[in-house]
């Protein structure tokens, strides 16, 4: 979810009604940095990317991505509390930030975020390397003999949460074999 901070929002509201709807159309002036938490070619990174190409179109002004990674969204988050809250620099929000904000770390509270816009899709892809299994049953079936060894981006988050529930035998919503 991409956010912006709700005194940016409040001050835009002020100065349309201050200054009259000719000053609200010169907004926005400047480039927009857009803070995401995830690397080069990361998931997030990509939705951001892709998030950004219409917005350009419909804003007329460019926008630049900001990649500060670590800490699972604590970097971001701890960048993203330090810009001015003037609409030109939005935060691509994922559940990592909220687990983060949860734990108390990135020094910003979710009080401090307004949602301007929701755009996900993040399916779960189970992969291994091919010759491995003979199918999605044997891997199975192996696995309930060891239990699987699985690598993830960050703990807690959704790629985390899909291995650990299939890696237990604790089923999702549906399976797909």
């Amino acid at each position: 979810m991409t956010t912006i901070r709700f005194s940016s929002l409040a001050l835009a509201t002020a100065m349309v009604f201050h200054f009259g709807a000719a000053q609200a159309d010169e907004f926005p002036s400047k480039t927009i940095e857009v803070v995401t938490h995830a690397g080069n070619g990361g998931g997030t990174d990509v939705t951001t990317r892709m998030m950004m190409l219409r917005a350009r179109r419909v804003l007329k002004q460019d926008m630049v991505v900001l990649n500060k990674k670590d800490g699972g969204g604590a970097a971001a988050l701890e960048y993203y509390k330090t810009v001015p809250a003037d609409g030109y620099t939005i935060l691509t929000f994922t559940v990592g930030h909220a687990a983060v904000m949860a734990k108390g770390q990135g020094g910003m509270a979710i009080t401090d975020l307004r949602p301007i816009a929701r755009g996900t899709d993040d399916p779960q892809i189970l992969m291994t390397k091919c010759g491995t299994y003979d199918d999605a049953k044997d891997f199975i079936a192996q696995q309930k003999q060891e239990p699987i060894t699985y690598g993830v981006t960050h703990l807690g988050n959704i790629d985390d949460v899909s291995a650990f529930m299939f890696a237990t035998n604790r089923p999702p919503c549906r399976t797909f074999i």
